[in-house]
């Protein structure tokens, strides 16, 4: 799907039952010229899109409400974005590109699982999920007053050798939960 690039600074897309788990449609935002938009509002339903666009969007901030199985990949804004949010009981898979600016990831209001990386690593990040199983690769989050909480579910934190970093504390909440760390120095 090819798109021409608006002036508008807020987006709001509805992906209802596009693509697949081994056919992912891609989505461009701006083939022409790059979108304005900073702000997008993203409803999901079983939807597998990887938005990627020729001229590179550039969102800072996304809210998505998600029914059914969701991967998104966000190329080009995986780069931009400093705060997701993550609400309904739709399952979110964000992993297909790293999240490198997101400093506040917050699915509290989300009962669906939700996956994503982290790799900001010259700010504090606060990662909040909800009651789903999620899984939160955030072990290049290297900054002091990082914290998770992880709400209810069996859900799984790597932090790799940064453990540190998340002084602001890691709360597993409810469930059986897995905090992941690796330090091959130690």
């Amino acid at each position: 799907v090819d798109g021409t690039a608006a002036s508008a600074t807020t987006l709001a897309l509805t992906l209802d039952t596009v693509g697949t788990s081994t056919a992912a449609i891609t989505l461009d935002l701006g083939k022409t010229n790059a979108a304005a938009a900073t702000t997008g509002t993203i409803t999901a339903n079983n939807a597998y899109v990887k938005v990627d666009s020729t001229k590179a969007d550039v969102l800072t901030t996304a809210t998505i409400a998600a029914t059914g199985t969701n991967v998104l990949t966000l190329t080009d804004s995986a780069a931009t974005l400093t705060k997701v949010t993550i609400t309904g009981a739709g399952s979110v898979d964000l992993s297909g590109a790293a999240l490198a600016k997101v400093t506040t990831l917050d699915a509290s209001a989300s009962t669906g699982a939700v996956k994503a990386e982290l790799t900001e690593a010259t700010k504090a990040v606060t990662i909040t999920t909800g009651s789903g199983n999620d899984v939160i690769d955030a072990d290049a989050v290297a900054t002091a007053l990082s914290s998770a909480n992880l709400g209810a579910g069996n859900d799984t934190l790597f932090t790799g050798a940064n453990l540190g970093a998340f002084d602001k504390g890691v709360n597993g909440g409810e469930g059986t939960d897995i905090i992941s760390i690796t330090d091959g120095s130690k």
